[in-house]
């Protein structure tokens, strides 16, 4: 079998894994991230937002 340039049988596994897979939304997620943002808006740059977003979540998500 002729590979493809960086198209080794696990890039296209990985590939075929990422374009096939189903997205699906995070209500919880979403609901924690539009806390933070609302909470930060205009205060802090778009990528400390997104890491104390991702804090919050992570912060307040239980464990299963």
């Amino acid at each position: 079998m002729i590979e493809k340039r960086g198209m080794n049988a696990r890039i296209r596994s990985l590939r075929e894994q990422s374009v096939t897979t189903q997205a699906h939304i995070d209500m919880e997620r979403a609901k924690y991230f539009t806390e933070t943002y609302r909470q930060y808006e205009g205060t802090v740059s778009i990528p400390e937002l997104r890491a104390l977003a991702l804090k919050n979540y992570f912060s307040k998500k239980p464990y299963t």
